[in-house]
């Protein structure tokens, strides 16, 4: 931003999932996990929705399988139901794709109309009366629309009714069962639970690696590094949403990729077509270091140092355990160029990251910068209104090494890596 004077930073991944940054903002006055995953190990009842444990969290499912035979309950709810989610679940919904939030609307509507949700609960928290003008459809209606059966349906309220803590999991960059407003849904659910006394948390493990710092790093239009707002004024986008327009309108005339592939798929290099000047920063070759006019030398994890932020929010620090063969890391490399728009980088990151972060965040620091400290959030809980509508989304193609790698983890077992006897 300072050395460009644009707003037009962000993740080409996190773009295509269609969403906002600061989600839940509104309701829970930030957007990120509640707790770490130790909450698991003492929940009575897990709800997994957009989340694929088998295929995408395979360490998480390990907590999620040892507390389901330790006697919690699991609800998924899942377009694409695994063998685990089967196999060990209490109950297992499909509902069609862009539908999530329609299914847990409902679910809400039965506690409600149920008097599990009480009058007197409603009225002690804000947003109350918007949240419930928009709770328009019926139990019926929504079978209809998500394709889940109204008993499902009941049966996953009866479930929630009788649970005291509950954990709910899901993946908000994962774009199979994205719906519209699901995040701020699931997140209405939590704070009528926990009005109720019932402990209730939301985790939100992510599909791309480190992509829960993205935000706080400034990697995103609508927030400067440290989470602060982006300043007014400033050319180009001040949100996800107006940079996507900018890109899928081709009004991008120079770029910078780090780290993303983009120009290996057709219709996110599109994107790109009215460029005039291209440079790329990657460790290794790929489709767009070979369309680029510029390539910077980038790094891997092993050969630089640093710290990444979990789905959790926790910070984890890492050192340098090889040389990179460029004998300077990304890091350093992005360092030199910033001293190019005259940048003091001399300066220690990690230290001025926490700094601001501490000054802008304060008690919700705990959230999203954790070197240990209780979560506890001063912000009073609120409800939303939400939009109860599907709409169709396509999935994104892996633009990272490691979304690619993913990929082909997933492809074990299918058939073209099938032994046949």
């Amino acid at each position: 931003r300072e050395g460009l004077g644009t707003g037009n930073v962000g993740s080409l991944s996190i773009l295509g999932t269609d969403k906002e940054a600061g989600a839940l903002d509104r309701s829970l006055g930030y957007t990120a996990s509640t707790a770490d995953r130790s909450s698991i190990a003492e929940a009575d009842l897990i709800i997994c929705n957009n989340t694929s444990l088998e295929a995408d969290h395979q360490v998480l499912a390990v907590d999620v399988i040892q507390r389901t035979k330790g006697g919690a309950r699991l609800i998924v709810a899942n377009s694409a139901l695994g063998k685990i989610d089967r196999l060990i679940s209490t109950l297992a919904m499909d509902p069609m794709r862009g539908t999530a939030a329609i299914l847990w609307n409902s679910v809400i509507r039965v506690l409600l109309d149920d008097g599990h949700f009480t009058s007197a609960v409603l009225e002690g928290i804000p947003g109350s009366d918007e949240f419930l003008g928009a709770m328009d459809l019926d139990c019926d209606e929504a079978a209809e629309l998500s394709g889940i059966e109204v008993t499902d349906i009941r049966k996953a309220a009866g479930i929630i009714k009788e649970a005291r803590r509950v954990v709910i999991v899901h993946s908000p960059d994962r774009p199979q069962d994205r719906a519209a407003d699901d995040m701020e849904t699931l997140a209405n659910l939590v704070v009528l639970l926990r009005a109720t006394g019932v402990a209730a948390e939301l985790l939100l493990p992510r599909i791309n690696a480190n992509s829960a710092a993205l935000e706080i790093m400034g990697a995103d239009p609508a927030f400067a590094a440290g989470r602060i707002p982006s300043p007014k004024g400033l050319a180009g986008a001040a949100s996800q949403g107006e940079l996507r327009d900018l890109l899928r309108n081709g009004a991008i005339r120079a770029a910078l990729v780090i780290g993303e592939d983009p120009m290996a798929w057709g219709r996110i290099g599109a994107w790109f077509e009215n460029v005039e000047f291209l440079a790329a920063m990657d460790w290794t070759n790929t489709e767009t270091t070979e369309y680029a006019d510029v390539v910077l030398p980038g790094s891997t994890y092993l050969e630089t140092e640093g710290t990444r932020c979990n789905f959790e929010g926790r910070l984890v620090e890492f050192s340098r355990a090889v040389e990179p063969p460029a004998a300077v890391s990304g890091k350093e490399v992005l360092q030199g160029l910033a001293g190019e728009f005259g940048i003091d980088t001399a300066v220690d990151l990690t230290a001025e990251l926490k700094s601001l972060i501490g000054d802008n965040l304060g008690s919700l620091s705990c959230f999203y910068w954790n070197t240990g400290e209780t979560r506890r959030s001063e912000y009073p809980e609120r409800l939303v209104a939400t939009e109860t509508r599907a709409k169709a989304v396509s999935i994104q193609p892996p633009l990272t090494h490691g979304e690619k790698y993913k990929k082909e983890i997933r492809e074990v077992g299918t058939e073209r890596f099938r032994v046949r006897a």
